[in-house]
């Protein structure tokens, strides 16, 4: 699958999943990294930056399931797969769309493996 390809993927998964009701209490995104390598997202309630566990106050999980990453844990590093799903947030970010809004507007959108830190990837300037 060409990189091109993939982000149109990544982009129709994301559309698909952003166009559910999402509750008005969710102030947050968070996109969860996991074995054996997809990633989901969720929309929380709080955002606090001093706070990593913010992303633990999920109010808000798409119906489908998360997006199915290139390569595995054999062939491909963790880091190229943080980096894979990185860009292709942040190029999803870059597009006008209803989806994308929807995360610009948020206080803040991380992204990170379930059990380790999140790196923000956009946040509000209040």
């Amino acid at each position: 699958m060409s990189s091109q390809d993939y982000q149109t993927s990544f982009n129709n998964w994301l559309d698909n999943a952003l166009s559910q009701e999402i509750p008005s209490e969710v102030v947050a995104f968070a996109f969860n990294l996991s074995e054996p390598w997809s990633v989901e997202v969720v929309g929380t309630d709080r955002f606090d930056d001093d706070d990593p566990d913010w992303a633990c106050s999920e109010i808000f999980r798409p119906e489908q399931e998360g997006f199915k990453m290139i390569g595995s844990s054999e062939n491909t590093g963790w880091e190229q797969l943080f980096d894979l799903a990185r860009n292709s947030l942040v190029n999803y970010l870059k597009r006008p769309s209803a989806g994308s809004s929807i995360l610009r507007d948020s206080q803040a959108v991380g992204l990170g493996f379930v059990d380790g830190d999140l790196e923000i990837v956009c946040k509000q300037e209040f």
